[in-house]
């Protein structure tokens, strides 16, 4: 008799063309004279390998020199890496001048002209001004997140702490980024505004990390592609964990904790934080008697640590946005200061942008309108289903402009869970059987 089977299957990974949406933006310097290259994307590390040391007649050219980036630089290990692993990795060939990386922050923050998740400018985190285009690009764009971290051998790094009552090591965390959002204008000194801040993150300690990279063979001008260990940005760290994430779960869950915080290329961390001073880090603890969120206008800006965690070992251990949350509503957090609701908010903000695209110059009638809604539902139902939003309203708004489609998508995000409180409770009268 014939039969028929009907089998039912449901997984969050993206597919191979879906992970273009989580695309990380990360410069390399070229080689000594070399030219500057435009952003380029790619998708696997043999492509990579391909432009860096083939000629154009397929030849393969001296391992001794790269032809376009230079591959003993920090960003082309991690680069290779997050490309082995399945991220997309936007490189743009760059040159330094004493320190400041020449990018094109402008063309960087067009939708139209790339489509980018994440951006971090790795290892090159010397320039103040450079870091603070990175934050406004990414709020600017309005669907990526800036990643930062602090600097390498930070406890070694002259940085005079505003804090009395903390380790020294968390103060000069803290007091590192707190200076890095402020800027002079007019001969006034400034903050990045509280808006800005809530497309970018902020992580810390560089570790050292097992990564593959060319090396000299001693005794010979060859090379040979071994497993090196190298000290990396903490930014990596939240990448790599962020793509082994995303293979399994949606992107809305939080790359951190136990479950997903994990960073498989971990050796040893460049410094270990105690209980209390992630709490201090994150912006939850309390110097002496006055809370953080008082002391001034930016103490409550959270940094991620990655720290220890019996029994789980070294995980990311922080889930927030550098937005400064100082009105809460039952002590919780604004949305804009939680990272997995904003990269839940980058994917919704992506998602709806590329549905305008699609339907301009397309009549303005209902059809049109139903289309259109029907190209973002679909993600809204599914953020549902996976846990990322409680429910949504998608409504037509009203407009006498001639042209225009106006509508408001109104979403109740899940928040992850950051605190329990438990009681155990010593009972005699509990009836039990023996």
């Amino acid at each position: 008799m014939p039969k028929v089977q009907i089998q039912e299957t449901y997984k969050y990974s993206s597919s191979a063309s879906d992970l273009t949406n989580f695309t990380v933006y990360i410069p390399v310097k070229v080689i000594d004279n070399g030219k500057a290259t435009e952003p380029k994307l790619y998708t696997s590390y043999k492509d990579l390998l391909y432009d860096n040391y083939y000629n154009e007649s397929t030849e393969l050219i001296d391992y001794t020199e790269a032809k376009i980036y230079n591959d003993q630089e920090i960003n082309y290990a991690m680069i290779r890496k997050l490309l082995e692993k399945g991220l997309p990795v936007l490189v743009e060939g760059i040159t330094i001048t004493q320190n400041v990386p020449d990018i094109n922050f402008d063309r960087l923050a067009d939708k139209a002209l790339y489509n980018i998740r994440f951006l971090t400018l790795g290892s090159y985190i010397e320039d103040k001004a450079t870091l603070q285009k990175l934050i406004k690009c990414a709020a600017l764009r309005q669907d990526a997140i800036a990643l930062l971290s602090d600097l390498e051998d930070m406890s070694e790094v002259d940085i005079d702490s505003i804090y009395d009552e903390i380790s020294e090591r968390v103060g000069q965390e803290r007091s590192y980024f707190e200076d890095l959002i402020k800027y002079t204008e007019n001969e006034e000194e400034k903050t990045l505004s509280n808006d800005i801040l809530k497309n970018s993150t902020a992580f810390t300690p560089w570790f050292t990390a097992k990564l593959n990279q060319y090396v000299t063979i001693q005794g010979s001008t060859n090379r040979e592609d071994k497993e090196v260990e190298l000290k990396v940005p903490a930014s990596f760290g939240y990448l790599s964990a962020f793509i082994d994430s995303i293979k399994q779960n949606p992107e809305w869950n939080a790359i951190a904790g136990s479950f997903r915080g994990n960073i498989k290329e971990l050796v040893k961390v460049d410094y270990n934080y105690t209980s209390a001073e992630v709490e201090i880090l994150q912006g939850r603890s309390k110097l002496g008697d006055v809370p953080l969120d008082n002391v001034n206008d930016n103490v409550g800006l959270a940094i991620n640590p990655i720290s220890k965690i019996i029994p789980f070992g070294y995980l990311i251990n922080g889930n927030r946005t550098m937005y400064v949350s100082s009105a809460k509503e039952d002590n919780r957090p604004s949305y804009k200061a939680i990272l997995s609701i904003r990269n839940l908010v980058c994917t919704l903000t992506k998602q709806s942008y590329f549905a305008s695209k699609k339907y301009t110059f397309e009549p303005n009638t209902d059809i049109t309108y139903i289309n259109f809604q029907s190209e973002i539902t679909p993600l809204l139902d599914r953020m549902r289903s996976g846990l990322g939003i409680r429910g949504y309203r998608f409504n037509r708004l009203a407009t006498t402009e001639k042209g225009r489609i106006r509508a408001l998508i109104s979403i109740k995000p899940i928040e992850p869970v950051e605190d329990f409180d438990l009681t155990i409770e010593l009972d005699e009268t509990i009836d039990v059987v023996e």
